[in-house]
């Protein structure tokens, strides 16, 4: 009880400490701050909103190839690693991001190089053929990764020809047409201040945040090019793939019902759903499907932080023959929730759940982005302090009712071994 106490307080304290400030630049670029003057690094998390619905089956892998060109044809690379910093950038479904990680005494050294990057970079010809040729034959090799095979399948059978459905790769024919002037206007499109989120976080200077600004307030405020459309995000029927791969002695099983956006009320409910269901060894599949039957080699759920409709997934490896079962037993295991979770499993992976998320946000570089996350989400810049106590507060009444999420249609995918 007293270890139980010493938690709860730590976590109140701690749930006042994350909060980011934001505010709107004169341009619309929304600026999010967190002073943590007890560090000795600053981190910065720069977000472009859109991600994959900048795209479409035609030039689908853009994001992908754009983000590598971009980073790798410009100085702050190099000016970076000269100040031992950490930089990347990379796309997502939701949003595109750049992040880096600096120690605060060197910060300021980078802004020159940091401004040419955001305003006026450069896209090396060279650069560009070379890593266009990379991605190809990323996307060639993913016929030879299993996982990488039954994640594209699943992903294209749950969401159809919705955005989400797409690989952020994307395939051989939509990449070998793109160009570099694709990428210049990809850039030119994406750099609009209504689209884009800077967060900030760490021991900054006065001297760094208003140099910051001004870098940030010469972004363009233009129309924004793209659209996010939620229609056709969700299950409407139930579905069933199956697809051969003749480098697989097991199969691969996918289940999935819709589930809500983050911006629902029942978001974190069900991120506590997922975890008492399928979050490791002390989870209710693990427990039914490995120990007591013995199917699984790896058993487990997820549920994805999503603008548009997300999935809840229960995914298993087994033997294929095994699979009709294995999917009876979870989707009776998710239809009767109340005969299978208990206060104490509630308790015990709201724990695990805080404690998890406040150790990796320990950092400055997961708290920018955290706040940036959160906030392209709509959920607002605070929101992290707000996760702390909307995960302390959910009841088990709560999690009866966010599991009608199963009575749904469902997504069934299996990868399984070639048929001899």
């Amino acid at each position: 009880m007293r270890a139980l106490l010493v938690f709860f307080i730590f976590f109140s304290i701690f749930s006042n400490i994350y909060a980011g400030e934001h505010r709107m630049l004169k341009n619309g670029v929304t600026l999010i701050t967190e002073k943590r003057d007890y560090t000795n690094t600053v981190s910065l998390t720069i977000f472009f909103k859109g991600g994959v619905f900048r795209e479409d089956r035609s030039n689908n892998g853009i994001g992908e190839l754009f983000n590598s060109v971009w980073l790798k044809s410009n100085s702050i690379l190099g000016k970076m690693e000269f100040y031992g910093g950490l930089i990347n950038s990379s796309v997502s479904y939701d949003y595109g991001e750049v992040n880096l990680s600096i120690i605060s005494e060197f910060s300021t050294n980078i802004l020159g190089e940091l401004e040419k990057f955001i305003l006026n970079p450069d896209f090396d010809e060279k650069v560009f053929d070379i890593e266009k040729n990379i991605q190809i034959n990323r996307i060639k090799s993913i016929r030879d990764s299993a996982n990488a095979v039954a994640g594209e399948g699943f992903n294209k059978a749950t969401y159809g020809n919705f955005a989400y459905g797409m690989s952020m790769l994307g395939t051989m024919e939509s990449v070998s047409k793109l160009t570099r002037g694709d990428l210049i206007r990809y850039y030119q499109d994406m750099m609009n201040s209504d689209d884009v989120i800077v967060s900030v976080a760490g021991n900054y200077s006065d001297q760094f945040l208003n140099r910051l600004i001004d870098i940030f307030e010469k972004i363009p405020k233009k129309e924004s090019k793209y659209k996010i459309s939620c229609e056709g995000s969700q299950i409407t029927k139930d579905i069933f793939v199956e697809e051969e791969y003749d480098r697989i002695k097991q199969a691969k099983l996918f289940l999935s019902y819709t589930a809500p956006s983050a911006s629902s009320k029942d978001y974190l409910t069900i991120k506590l759903l997922s975890d008492i269901l399928g979050g490791g060894m002390s989870s209710k599949y693990f427990n039914i499907l490995r120990k007591e039957k013995g199917y699984a080699y790896s058993v487990g759920s997820y549920y994805a932080s999503r603008l548009c409709s997300s999935r809840f997934v229960a995914y298993i490896g087994l033997q294929y023959e095994n699979a009709p079962d294995a999917i009876e037993i979870m989707d009776n295991i998710n239809k009767n929730i109340k005969d299978y979770v208990t206060e104490d499993d509630l308790t015990s992976n709201k724990n695990y759940i805080l404690g998890k998320i406040l150790s990796e946000a320990q950092t400055n570089g997961k708290v920018a982005w955290y706040n940036a996350f959160f906030y392209n989400l709509g959920l607002g810049s605070d929101y992290f302090s707000k996760y702390i106590d909307g995960i302390k507060s959910v009841s088990l009444k709560d999690i009866m009712d966010a599991a009608r999420i199963f009575n749904g249609p469902k997504a069934i995918y299996i990868l399984k071994p070639t048929s001899k």
